[in-house]
């Protein structure tokens, strides 16, 4: 069975698989059609914020609840991870009822990999691309190849969509997520596809994204080292070495390592670790290098995310000129964050998820004078997606916090904690009106240079 960026075990008859076994076929693309007005705004959203979020769950009422089995460029038969195609236009597409006959495409067909759709108008049907597959009321026939199959849908077919993957054949009708027939054949699919009968609104979709490049190359940064992934994409064996680089603001490199050249065999993957502290170089570029071990040349370059914080913001509206928010963040307790808005939401967005195992506080210039303005009671709570925010890791409902001037005070956590958004709530003040503070910092391997 394929397992090519796998994302699910489709379930299937017991013998959807040639040895006909019970485990059904391996999904290779799952396929959501959206309407244009769900389009639209996903674009004004990606627009605004290019993470894009994709959440897998069992449903509640499901009939097996057995989970979701998630392949990585590190772990199943190839180098892909779970990825988001966004699908170009239809390659063919012509509304109304369909001549019988075969469709004319405009841009041939770039492989055998690809996606009928129709609506069904009549009692009986016919889409062949090597592969027979015949519709009559509520049944459908896979024929061609060495297959042979029938199923009923149950009630009569008002829409069918048909997938062709190398060998397998997946027939679903009705818009139900799960095929109706899961086969494998004997070979691909044709590249030229006939219709007949009583069919409408046919399209054709391709299912190959044949545009990756000969060699990716990913970075990430976590737990105080960069990890570099490079990815030789069906393509010969390749021996590599991988570089990692730090450049400083004026461009200059202040910081390099490299790796022994290694063989990255086709669809595989290799990983390499790299131990770099970010939080000790503010400000800096940090580069990932794939060469080639033979020519000396070039394969692929990548940069590791910037760890650093895109957004800071408040529920305030009292905060008078220079005392606002972003006071919060500049390591400078000479600053500081004014107002009367209690309860204080204030919310902090990185340009990726951090971990956390302790925070700071400062103290205003001039709390010894006005002691009741120091912050309470608060909580502290992260969020992977900004949206939904899990139970706060932190809460006090007395800090302790000293009145004294450009004071710092840090905080330990029992656990660390890893996410994108942190949200601080601070309920109370210790007395009277007003609230202030000079600083709020979330300390972690990515950052903690910037606070010893």
């Amino acid at each position: 069975n394929d397992m090519r960026a796998v994302l699910n075990l489709t379930s299937g008859s017991p013998s959807a698989s040639p040895s006909g076994g019970a485990n059904g076929g391996y999904g290779y693309l799952v396929n959501i059609d959206l309407d244009s007005a769900v389009v639209a705004q996903l674009k004004q959203q990606l627009e605004a914020d290019p993470t894009l979020t994709v959440t897998y769950e069992v449903k509640g009422d499901a009939a097996h609840k057995n989970g979701v089995r998630a392949y990585t460029e590190s772990n199943g038969r190839y180098a892909v991870s779970p990825s988001v195609i966004l699908n170009p236009p239809a390659l063919y597409h012509k509304s109304g009822p369909a001549s019988s006959g075969p469709l004319v495409f405009e841009t041939p067909l770039p492989g055998a990999n690809y996606t009928v759709e129709a609506l069904v108008t009549g009692s009986e049907a016919r889409i062949d691309a090597g592969y027979d597959i015949a519709v009559r009321g509520d049944s459908v026939t896979v024929t061609g190849h060495g297959v042979n199959r029938t199923a009923t849908a149950g009630a009569a077919l008002g829409k069918i969509r048909v997938t062709f993957f190398e060998e397998q054949v997946r027939v679903y009708a009705n818009d139900d997520p799960q095929p109706v027939i899961d086969v494998y054949g004997q070979a691909f699919a044709d590249t030229d596809v006939a219709v007949s009968g009583s069919l409408a609104d046919v399209k054709v979709m391709s299912e190959t994204f044949s545009d990756l490049p000969a060699y990716s190359l990913s970075a990430a940064y976590g737990g105080g080292n960069i990890k570099a992934s490079f990815v030789n994409q069906g393509h010969e064996n390749t021996s590599v070495y991988l570089i990692a680089a730090v450049y400083g603001s004026d461009g200059r490199l202040v910081w390099l390592e490299a790796g022994e050249p290694l063989t990255v065999y086709t669809n595989q993957v290799l990983v390499k670790e790299f131990d770099l502290d970010i939080g000790a170089y503010p400000g800096c570029d940090f580069k990932i290098f794939a060469w080639s071990a033979d020519s000396y040349a070039p394969l692929a370059d990548a940069s590791s995310p910037a760890v650093k914080i895109e957004r800071i913001a408040s529920n305030s509206t009292s905060s008078p000129s220079g005392e606002s928010v972003g006071n919060l963040i500049d390591n400078n307790t000479a600053t500081k964050m004014f107002t009367n808005n209690i309860p204080l939401t204030v919310d902090i967005e990185y340009s990726i998820p951090v971990t956390v195992d302790s925070f700071r506080v400062g103290i205003a210039n001039d709390t010894a004078s006005y002691s009741g303005r120091n912050p309470r009671a608060f909580t502290i709570a992260g969020s992977r997606d900004g949206v939904n925010y899990d139970a706060p890791f932190y809460t006090t409902g007395n800090a302790g916090l000293p009145a004294t001037n450009f004071a710092l005070v840090r905080f330990s956590l029992d656990t660390p904690v890893t996410y994108r958004y942190y949200r601080l709530q601070i309920t109370s003040n210790v007395s009277g009106s007003g609230l202030q503070f000079s600083e709020f910092n979330l300390i972690g391997d990515f950052n903690r240079g910037d606070f010893s």
